[in-house]
């Protein structure tokens, strides 16, 4: 499937068209890497990969191998599939928003998925031949621009999608199939006013991983975080059962308001759902994805900047405030990384600025 391609493939513009044009008479369409020069379509069903990236890129900077990076959809009978799932459930939601974001460029009525997936222990999906019925959206066809990947056959990339796309499809998608307990938790979140900070710690399985996910931000991190002004009123810990997060036990001795949740997964997500502040220990797209529910401005902490510095801004539909943790993408294992976690120095950390959301 990453057989490399000697010449560029085309825009996505020339491969809607010729979609929609051919819809009624293929199953569905692939690049023919038989040609060098231009694009051949013919049937087939499983070789689209589809790849969406908003105005400011990644929320965050890890690496991913090629197919990582991608959807895989299929295109049948003019309904658009999600392939077969990859991840759990914040890939899922990945996999979901980017697939109704691909049938609405190419003019498609209905968007199915695989069964099963960890994503619906927090929805109820269609199944059994049903399908999400997706609604025209002429404004996101212009606005989205697509082109072929240079190295790879099959592969797209589409840029231009805004937060507010994914803030959209999954409230209007999404949150009406929340399962009941999901749905009981977020109303309780939702009646909150505080001012508070959530920290997402991942642990689990990227805790003693040799993986480019795996790479852990400081503790001081949140330390720089905890005690900006204005205070926080209160600190929340989103993290594992397991509670082997190496800061846990930092945080609580730098705050005396700070709570741990580790509860049900429908509990922890609406936390995560309601977050206006949202502080992220590591790469996660399930604290991500689940960010893009919520329609107040939101603040995402990310530690994973490029270490230059821009401006901060006022930025009233939310923002990305970054950081520059010099020496947090090595990945470290075992006492290697909790001693840099622990002892990592407060006053390498600078801020490079903020990123505004649309």
């Amino acid at each position: 499937m990453t057989r490399r391609a000697k010449g560029m493939i085309g825009p996505l513009s020339l491969f809607v068209t010729m979609l929609l044009q051919c819809t009624r008479r293929v199953t569905s369409l692939r690049v023919d890497p038989g040609r060098r020069e231009g694009m051949t379509w013919h049937a087939n069903a499983t070789d689209h990969y589809i790849r969406f990236t908003d105005s400011l890129g990644r929320p965050i900077a890890h690496k991913c191998v090629t197919e990582e990076c991608y959807t895989k959809q299929t295109i049948l009978n003019g309904v658009l599939k999600v392939s077969h799932w990859r991840g759990r459930l914040g890939n899922g939601v990945h996999q979901i928003a980017h697939a109704i974001f691909t049938a609405k460029l190419l003019g498609l009525e209905h968007v199915a998925i695989p069964a099963g997936g960890d994503i619906r222990h927090l929805f109820y999906l269609p199944t059994h031949g049903e399908t999400f019925t997706i609604s025209p959206d002429p404004e996101f066809r212009t606005r989205a621009k697509c082109s072929g990947d240079a190295k790879y056959y099959y592969y797209v990339n589409c840029t231009g999608v805004k937060r507010s796309d994914y803030t959209n499809v999954m409230r209007q998608y999404m949150l009406s199939r929340l399962v009941p307990q999901a749905r009981a938790a977020c109303d309780k979140e939702a009646t909150s006013v505080r001012r508070e900070l959530v920290v997402h710690l991942r642990s689990g399985d990227l805790l003693d991983a040799h993986h480019h996910q795996a790479a852990f931000a400081p503790c001081s991190f949140f330390d720089v975080l905890i005690n900006q002004e204005p205070r926080f009123e209160r600190v929340r810990i989103i993290t594992e059962r397991d509670r082997r997060h190496p800061c846990l036990s930092f945080i609580a001795k730098i705050s005396s308001n700070v709570t741990v949740q580790s509860k049900t997964i429908e509990a922890d997500a609406c936390v995560l759902m309601h977050a206006d502040h949202l502080a992220l220990g590591a790469a996660s797209t399930f604290s991500l994805a689940l960010s893009w529910f919520n329609t107040r401005p939101v603040t995402i902490y990310n530690p994973f900047g490029k270490c230059e510095r821009s401006e901060d801004h006022e930025c009233p539909s939310g923002k990305q405030a970054t950081y520059c943790v010099p020496g947090l993408e090595t990945v470290r294992m075992g006492n290697l990384k909790t001693n840099w976690m622990h002892g990592y120095d407060q006053s390498l950390i600078r801020k490079d600025g903020d990123q505004c959301f649309e």
